[in-house]
């Protein structure tokens, strides 16, 4: 798993594992105690990044002892979903965190921005996904990616995230799910919800909502956020929820 120089996480399995380790250690240090450095990240998120480290960590050990080729697959996907959970969390909580200081992201090991380096350009790629069914209402959109021929080499260099928009048509609003499609969506405008992502693939849980159609489009965003952020939405598509 090659990396770029400028990026932030390290490449080599062993490297990453380490510094995968350290930033949760870090994390956890500031956000535990009577009276946390960081108040501003839910217990939740903290827990869910130690689980992708553990996740990670499981996945690579089977790779020290005899192992198949399966093993080989499982820890490059827990690979990708382990570096999917050290951005997203990084870019919500750290990165731009008034409540952090530059001195605290070099500890755990986030860049810290450099007022002399290069712009990151506003997106103008396209993103789109494939759908694929794991079971019962589960979906997993994959191989997230640019639309063919939209994204420049500069662009890709600055590895942008994706946010997700989706919506389900008709059905009555529940708790999960209070605001539902009337219509076709003609627009990611349209979409009620969204998520972001570093991943190249994501996992929705539609419970209850078997049979429903739910749409999709996908957005590119740097690290600025707001509107000089933003890229253009890429195709709507839709999937029969299982």
């Amino acid at each position: 798993m090659a990396k770029s120089g400028k990026d932030w996480i390290p490449g080599p399995d062993t490297e990453f594992d380490a510094f995968f380790k350290k930033y949760c250690q870090g994390v956890t240090l500031n956000t535990s105690g009577s009276t946390p450095l960081w108040t501003h990240i839910p217990v939740t998120r903290v827990t869910e990044l130690n689980g992708g480290y553990a996740g990670w960590f499981t996945a690579w050990s089977k790779l020290n002892s005899a192992h198949t080729s399966g093993d080989v697959t499982a820890k490059n996907e827990a690979r990708e979903d382990g570096e999917g959970t050290l951005r997203d969390f990084n870019r919500q909580y750290v990165l731009n965190a008034r409540e952090v200081t530059d001195a605290q992201r070099r500890d755990i090991g986030c860049p810290v921005h450099d007022p002399t380096h290069s712009p990151v350009p506003r997106p103008g790629a396209q993103p789109r996904a494939e759908i694929r069914y794991l079971g019962l209402h589960l979906l997993e959109l994959v191989g997230i990616g640019p639309v063919p021929g939209t994204m420049s080499e500069e662009e890709a260099k600055a590895e942008f995230g994706v946010r997700i928009f989706w919506g389900i048509l008709g059905g009555e609003p529940t708790a999960r799910d209070r605001f539902r499609l009337l219509g076709i969506p003609q627009s990611g405008w349209d979409l009620p919800h969204s998520t972001f992502t570093h991943r190249k693939k994501y996992r929705f849980d539609f419970d209850g909502d078997s049979g429903r159609t739910v749409y999709f489009c996908l957005r590119y965003e740097n690290e600025k956020g707001g509107k000089e952020g933003e890229g253009p939405f890429g195709p709507i598509f839709s999937a029969i929820i299982p």
